[in-house]
């Protein structure tokens, strides 16, 4: 304010719209006048033009929150893992106009959610919840009366603001008495943004289930895990999409790195700095660990990078999960809040445990929920549904 006077609303869109889009988190919270700012399609429309033209942001500007939601308590909020403030902050971005949204994945600003509608059924969408731009998915294609479960959204390595979304049709657990039942091949579809429709993407080998993919270099990859108990390097597979209805397993011999059977870890591949990287746990009597590799593209072989210290391992109990985004790796517990929060930087190798979370109690209860608990999420304005 001047003189008594306050700047015009373009004058605050375009000093605002120069802010890293982190802080947008707080901003928000300073006043009505700023909130109702952050609100308006115009803020919105420069920061997009904004955020194009300097794109060279610093890697700081760009470090991600790390989302958690307490299963315990639905009175408790959603926080957000400052990673550069260290400190967990509540997030309000999804306290919106959803009525019970569940977030199943992220990536680079969006998350893809599925959220309950007035039949009880689930409705499928992607959404940037700093501009609320969402899409909401069309249904996907009827297959003999197949179900499908909706798993993870994944940005196009090449074309940009371009995603996919992968669903994987759900497994029948139940056998007769004495049955054995022999294993079948999940079947894929796949969402395509720039055509808005769903494709059916074949099936992998019988017995394996989908766990994650990336986009590199215009290849969509894919791990998938055996569901028989075990730890040896068939446990785990990486295939490739040849765009059409087939998955080609890559062909490189991937370590042992699901852990032994009583601590069943998830592994996951994914994109840094333009490799493909893979962490898991190492069940090498020798030297038990929770390491990261690297695949050699010239001689396809993985190359083992980074590992977790030894001392940080020894306090690490049950079962985990990993997640990545940017320069960050976290292993967070299968359970809920059985074990604590790690988190690595894959640029410096440091690796340590997150502070306690100490959320304060709502008057409310959450209309917002986290499939896994854990979840990153990058502010990124620019990134469309």
């Amino acid at each position: 304010m001047m003189g008594g006077r306050y700047l015009s609303k373009e004058v605050m869109c375009r000093i605002l719209g120069r802010l890293p889009a982190r802080s947008f988190l707080r901003l928000r919270c300073v006043c009505k006048r700023w909130y109702s700012i952050m609100e308006d399609a115009d803020f919105k429309a420069i920061c997009a033009a904004i955020e194009f033209q300097t794109s060279t942001l610093c890697v700081s500007d760009k470090a991600p929150f790390l989302v958690w939601e307490s299963a315990k308590d639905a009175a408790k909020p959603l926080l957000a893992f400052d990673l550069l403030a260290r400190k967990w902050r509540r997030l309000s971005l999804l306290e919106g106009p959803w009525t019970r949204l569940t977030v199943l994945s992220s990536t680079r600003g969006l998350l893809l959610a599925s959220e309950t509608n007035e039949t009880g059924d689930s409705d499928y969408l992607t959404l940037n919840p700093l501009t609320k731009s969402q899409r909401q998915l069309p249904p996907m294609i009827e297959l003999n009366n197949l179900k499908f479960n909706v798993r993870q959204i994944v940005m196009d390595g090449v074309v940009e603001g371009k995603y996919f979304v992968i669903a994987e049709e759900r497994q029948s657990k139940k056998r007769g008495r004495g049955e054995d039942t022999a294993p079948t091949a999940p079947k894929l579809q796949i969402y395509d943004s720039s055509t808005n429709a769903w494709q059916l993407a074949g099936d992998l080998r019988p017995g394996l289930s989908f766990k994650h993919a990336v986009s590199m270099k215009g290849s969509l990859l894919c791990l998938a895990t055996s569901s028989k108990e075990g730890s040896d390097a068939k446990s785990v597979q990486v295939f490739k999409f040849d765009g059409a209805c087939m998955w080609a397993e890559l062909q490189t011999e991937l370590p042992v790195c699901i852990g032994p059977p009583n601590r069943r870890w998830t592994p996951r591949i994914f994109d840094f700095k333009g490799r493909l990287m893979l962490v898991g746990e190492s069940a090498a009597q020798a030297n038990k660990a929770v390491c990261v590799w690297q695949l050699d593209d010239e001689r396809m072989e993985w190359v083992q990078v980074q590992s977790m210290p030894k001392a940080l391992y020894d306090e690490v109990v049950g079962a985990n999960e990993f997640m990545t985004c940017e320069n960050f790796l976290c292993m967070h517990p299968a359970r809920e809040e059985r074990n604590k929060t790690i988190l690595c930087n894959l640029t410096t190798g440091d690796w340590q445990i997150l502070p306690y979370k100490t959320p304060r109690l709502t008057e409310r209860l959450r209309t917002a929920f986290i499939h896994d608990n854990f979840c990153f999420y990058e502010p990124r304005v620019g990134a469309i549904a």
